[in-house]
């Protein structure tokens, strides 16, 4: 079946490059994204499918890499061993 173009645009606006992502969320430099990506596979982002290579391209998929990131306080706060709860923002 064939997607309309407004599906298509939605699809597309949700890969960044790095400095794109940085300027879009101020709490990650591009120096801290590149390091996270960089230890990808140690920290478990890259089987989250958040990280998109083409040739030298690199592209960050916006819902996955946030989905990661809360998912990393929730893994934080249960291996300390205590309640996992939800922040409030």
């Amino acid at each position: 079946m064939l997607q309309s173009k407004n599906e298509i645009i939605q699809t597309v606006d949700q890969y960044f490059t790095v400095p794109q992502f940085s300027k879009r969320h101020v709490a990650f430099s591009n120096g801290s994204l590149r390091w996270i990506i960089y230890n990808s596979e140690k920290n478990g982002l890259d089987k989250t499918g958040a990280i998109i290579r083409i040739g030298r391209k690199l592209l960050i998929d916006e819902t996955l890499f946030l989905s990661w990131v809360k998912c990393q306080n929730t893994a934080a706060v249960s291996s300390q061993g205590l309640p996992a709860q939800k922040i409030k923002a």
